[in-house]
């Protein structure tokens, strides 16, 4: 099994992946649940695809939250992923170099 994600800012919608393509048990059930900063769990709706599980993560609070992977049952190894949520400043966010266009 394998879900990678290391950072993602607040409001982005990010689909997360559990491949099950290795294991003999590929029916489930897979369940993704997710614990902001503040301690509050959220349990992830997850659908079955033909890689294995998906769903789709999408943080409001910025700072660390932890993603708890449990198939079958069980916790799977790396459980839980840390995955650190920013929010970005667009008004920080300056273009230069276009004023030079015709």
């Amino acid at each position: 099994m394998f879900i990678f994600l290391l950072a993602i800012q607040t409001g982005e919608k990010r689909t997360l992946l559990v491949v099950t393509t290795s294991i003999a048990m590929k029916a489930g059930p897979c369940t993704i649940n997710v614990i902001n900063p503040k301690g509050r769990a959220t349990n992830l709706k997850t659908k079955q695809v033909p890689d294995g599980f998906e769903t789709v993560f999408s943080p409001w609070d910025s700072g660390l939250h932890k993603v708890k992977v449990e198939y079958v049952g069980k916790e799977i190894p790396g459980s839980p992923f840390e995955v650190e949520v920013f929010k970005i400043n667009l008004n920080a966010i300056v273009v230069t170099g276009l004023e030079t266009r015709k």
